[in-house]
């Protein structure tokens, strides 16, 4: 962590640290933060974040969050960057107490190499197609919200190369994950193995066209490192389609998740006192710099007086 710098104020028993500069794992980081604690209930904390460019994997080493809520982190190449928003009670150790612990978050993510990633090794092995063991991902903007323990995904849609992938679900801090991708895969990239276990999965021979599209259904069950992945035959498509997420609005928007009312407003609250209070800060700052200039005006004036 370097070059850090920002201001701090103390007011009606809150601490607000306020446009917290710094730079850390290959990128930098803009923190705003509010810490209060009353008697007889826990400390409880509010953290608004914009992220520019920190890198993923090193995000997973050093940050606690980050281990218990986006495990796949472990298995990505790669930097990100975006706003993230998040209220929990603290312990003793000042640790996030994780039940407590509710977020909101848009990101963005360039370029990304996924690999060595369980759930997807597995569905790579059932469908016989080796490149979804390693995915080179571009341009995605996933968002988010964590709640009662919970990462719940927003429906995220992209492509790699000639397949389409629409994915949304959730995973806990226990490691269970419940999560349904599709699929939409060129008919003319399949091999005479996975073209044979299409035909299993669609129980029939199909007869397809180079211009086809073969719609999967997969979910991802059980857990991160013991999971339960089951393939499914969606639709075959002929020729130019809509978008999954124009065919499968419907069913991947109930796997869309949203803060309570109550929680949105508090972080809309917390947000709005630090922008508050960083205002009366910069203005207080401004104040005594003005002081200090004019004081030092005078003295330099009074040595002339004098001679």
């Amino acid at each position: 962590m370097t070059d850090v710098s920002g201001m701090l104020s103390l007011k009606d028993k809150m601490l607000h640290l306020m446009e917290l500069n710094m730079n850390l794992l290959n990128g930098s980081l803009i923190a705003n933060r509010t810490y209060y604690k009353q008697k007889d209930t826990p400390a409880h904390s509010f953290f608004d974040l914009k992220i520019r460019h920190l890198s993923i994997s090193e995000a997973f080493q050093n940050f606690l969050t980050v281990q218990k809520f986006a495990p796949i982190a472990k298995n990505i190449q790669g930097s990100f960057s975006g706003n993230v928003e998040f209220v929990t009670d603290l312990d003793s150790m000042l640790i996030p107490v994780f039940p407590s612990f509710n977020s909101r978050g848009s990101l963005m993510i360039q370029k990304a190499l996924v690999e060595n990633f369980k759930p997807l090794e597995v569905m790579a092995d059932i469908l016989k197609m080796d490149k979804f063991k390693r995915l080179s991902i571009e341009n995605i903007a996933p968002s988010y919200t964590i709640r009662d323990g919970r990462l719940n995904l927003a429906p995220l849609n992209f492509n790699i190369e000639n397949t389409e992938f629409l994915i949304s679900g959730s995973n806990g801090i226990d490691l269970s994950m419940d999560y349904l991708m599709k699929l939409k895969v060129p008919a003319k990239e399949l091999s005479d193995q996975s073209n044979a276990v299409i035909n299993n999965i669609f129980h029939k021979k199909l007869d397809l066209l180079q211009e086809d599209q073969v719609v999967l259904d997969v979910t991802f069950q059980g857990t991160i490192d013991n999971p339960n992945v089951n393939v499914s035959g969606r639709d075959i498509l002929t020729g130019a389609t809509d978008k999954l997420i124009d065919l499968a609005k419907q069913e991947v928007l109930k796997h869309k998740s949203v803060l309570p009312d109550t929680l949105r407003t508090e972080m809309d609250k917390q947000k709005a006192q630090l922008e508050q209070q960083r205002k009366e800060a910069e203005a207080k700052a401004k104040s005594e710099q003005e002081r200090l200039k004019k004081e030092a005006e005078n003295k330099f004036k009074s040595l002339f007086e004098r001679k």
